[in-house]
This record gives structure tokens, sequence and C-alpha cells, in this order.
């Protein structure tokens, strides 16, 4: 029997929204495509369905795709009538302001062959102009398949050296004295889970192709006992060019941070101006912090202020103000005091959030027999630019358990949302208005339940 630790899970989601809609910059405008992003992790041979609504406002649209071979799409409509559901790429003669709902069948046959292509996005495009944002993750490696676990990943037992020899070696210029071999000077370069990968891959392993192309230090021969990754052609300049087994099995990625901003995006890392010669970004354990003894060979001593996470989050669970009245952007947003979070947010981190809605039947978007997924969480912002920096995932829990098909909002007291909001991108100028997160139904965010 294989203990659970070790058994190798693949991927068992549903399409996760990403961000629902586009915001509304008047009360006039109307965001016609929900939703606007999402994300689908899926094995080879799946299946998965995803539905999408399209306001229409001229009479027609067509939709194209950027999805490659291996990925077959194929999208399913009424257009609006009273007929079966028939395979389209068009709609056409729709009246203005009619919504028209669509069903996306997304197969994957098979894994490309490169492997920088196994986690990508793509967009499915209306004519008019409007795009849903494809996040697309494959399973085609198992984690077992790193250097810095012990699992087996193959009925012959080989490890993950004996198909990758070269990541044995510990230096640029140590790797390219070998021709099958190449280097990624890359800081970002990691495995899909953001696990660190020896830097040193054979050339057809799959792994190399993980590299930033820039990053990518491979000669077309292999380098003589004269020459080094110091030379202007096959440099690892500005990168990295050197790395210490214990790190990887640290799962340290800290030490290939090459300036302070990075280092305070990963997780656990902090920076020294000023070393004795280690790494500026390291784990916050390899430090040696106030009164601690000196003689740990496995840790450093910053010789000024050491540089950590200042993130934090003012609460973990919020109830949703009740609303009743007309949303737009120039309209007083109330005095929400008790509905705050404060967030020091640093990128590429989620925090995670649990948001109460209390369930009001007299409100005038719930329906008698709504269902819980038809309400759904939208994001605004009178800076309506500091929406595309932060991404909002959400998934729903009904009596404290994950909501079913069986659920419907009639019959519940409240919705419970398990959500993580994650800043992806660092604006120059800061977040400095107030982002609100309302919930509502696919028609009438105007109108939300709560905020």
């Amino acid at each position: 029997m294989c203990p659970t630790e070790r058994r190798e899970e693949k991927f068992n989601s549903v399409p996760t929204i990403i961000k629902e809609s586009k915001e509304q910059t008047s009360r006039w405008s109307k965001a016609q495509l929900h939703p606007q992003q999402v994300e689908l992790a899926m094995n080879v041979g799946d299946i998965q369905y995803l539905d999408f609504t399209y306001l229409f406002i001229s009479s027609g649209t067509s939709l194209t795709h950027d999805l490659p071979e291996n990925v077959d799409l194929k999208i399913f409509s009424s257009c609006g009538g009273d007929n079966l559901l028939t395979e389209i790429s068009r709609c056409s003669g729709i009246f203005n302001g009619v919504t028209v709902k669509f069903y996306a069948r997304f197969h994957l046959k098979s894994c490309p062959e490169k492997s920088s292509d196994w986690e990508k996005s793509y967009k499915l495009t209306l004519s008019q102009g409007d795009v849903l944002d494809i996040d697309l993750k494959m399973f085609c490696s198992c984690s077992c398949d790193k250097f810095s676990t012990d699992g087996i990943c193959r009925n012959d037992k080989k490890t993950f050296l004996d198909i990758n020899p070269c990541a044995e070696k510990n230096s640029c210029s140590e790797c390219l004295q070998d021709s099958a071999c190449n280097w990624c000077s890359d800081s970002k370069f990691s495995y899909f889970d953001g696990s660190p990968l020896p830097r040193c891959n054979n050339d057809n392993f799959f792994t190399s192709d993980l590299c930033n192309g820039n990053g990518k230090v491979d000669p077309p021969r292999a380098l003589t006992g004269s020459e080094d990754c110091s030379t202007c052609n096959h440099t690892c300049s500005g990168g990295i060019c050197e790395e210490h087994k214990q790190d990887l099995l640290d799962l340290n990625m800290c030490v290939s941070q090459l300036t302070c901003g990075d280092c305070m995006k990963e997780d656990g890392c902090a920076w020294c101006p000023q070393t004795d010669g280690a790494p500026r970004c390291n784990l916050v354990s390899k430090w040696i912090v106030g009164n601690e003894k000196r003689n740990d060979p496995n840790k450093h001593e910053c010789q000024e202020d050491l540089y950590v996470d200042r993130s934090t989050i003012s609460t973990d669970k919020i109830e949703f103000l009740q609303n009743s009245d007309y949303i737009y952007e120039d309209s007083p947003m109330p005095d929400m005091t008790d509905n705050t979070v404060e967030i020091t947010m640093k990128e590429g981190q989620s925090y995670n959030l649990e948001l109460l809605l209390k369930i009001n039947l007299d409100h005038r978007n719930f329906e008698e027999h709504q269902k819980f997924d038809e309400v759904k969480l939208m994001m605004k912002s009178r800076d309506e630019k500091s929406l595309s920096y932060v991404k909002l995932k959400y998934d729903y829990v009904c009596k404290g358990r994950k909501c079913t098909n069986d659920d419907i909002v009639k019959n519940l007291d409240e919705l419970s949302f398990s959500a993580s909001i994650e800043l992806t991108e660092c604006p120059e100028r800061g977040i400095n208005e107030p982002i609100y997160v309302l919930a509502c139904n696919e028609y009438g965010e105007s109108y939300p339940y709560g905020l």
C-alpha cells in the first residue's frame, strides 16, 4: 500500500473565476462579458465546462481563440433563441440588451512537447473586442520529478540525477564544460510549484525548457579548461553563476533573488545590505538575529539592519455590509469602519480571508430558486487601474462545508466565501484608493447584495 504522503495527486478541480468582469466606469456603462478571467487546471483526457454570458449591444459576435492544438475547444449556445444548444462560432441577429449564455467545452488531449507550455495563458476573443483570459495549467509532470525529493518517479527506479546527470554540477563554468549541459542564470528559474531547480540540466531534459530564454547559457560546444562563464559570448553575468545543493534541499529560493525588492516578494526571505560574503538575500532562519550565538556555521551575520517581510492583514474574517442602493463610480460610498480590512501586501503572496454574506431575501436581486453560484464577487475602486494589480479568488461555503448543486439561496441563512487576495504586480504609485468587494448577481452589479 502506498502511504498517503507519497501518492501523486492529479488535478481535481473545476474552472476558477479569477476576475468576474470589467469595471464599470460610469452609471451608464455595463460589463458585457462574464467572467473576464478564469483558471483551468487539467489532466490529460480531462473535459471541463465553463459557462459564460455576453450582453449584446451590437447584433452579432464571432468567437475565436488561440489555444494550442492539444486543447480541443467547442462552444455551444442557442444564441438567445428557443432552439436546442448547438456548436457555434458566431451568434447574429441578437436584439440590443439581450444577454446570451454560452457553454465552453475544453478537452486536454495531450501535453505540449515543450514544458514551458505546460502553464500558459490564452485568450477567447469576441469580435467586439471583449476577451476572456484563460490561465491553463496542465498536469504533465509529477512532483517527485525534482532534485529536492527522494520519491521514485519511474518503474526502473532511476533517480532525478540518473536521467539528468548535469544537475550534479554546481557552477556555470563547470556545467558548460560538458556539451550535453546548459546553465540557467535567471533568478526566477523554478519548478511549477515554485520550488528551486538545479541550474545545470541536460539539453534534452524537460527542466531546460523552464528557463527564461534570456537566462539560458548554452554554447554550441563545450568550454575548454581556459574558458569560463565570464566571457562575453557565454556569460552568466547579471544572473546566478553558482549554487549550493543544500539550498535546493531546503527549498531556499531566497538566494536566487538579486535585488532587495525581489527578495521581499519571496516568502520567508530577508535582505541584508552588507554581509560577510554570504548571499544578501536568504531565509530569515539563516540570519543571526539579536543575541543569538555566532558560532553556528549555517547562519550568517548581517552587518547592517536586516530588511524583513512587513506584510500584515488586520482580520481574516469579515461580514458584508447589507446594501440596497445603486452603486456606480461617482456615487458616495458609505462609511464602512466595521467592514474594512487593512492589508499590507507584498507581490505574489496570497492573503486568506473569509467573507460572510447574510441572506436577505427581500433584496430586489435575490430570486426564488437562485443557486449559490449565481452570487458572484467582484471588485470596484475609484482608481480603476489599481484593480489590474489585485487578483481575487474564492470558493463557496454553505453551512460550514463546500457548497453542492443542491444548495439554493433561499435555504441558506448565510453564504460564505473562502477568498484569497493577491498583489500580482507592484504599482509604481501604490494603491491609494480603497478597493471594495461586492457580492452581486451577474446581471446586477449596480445593485449589490452587500459590500
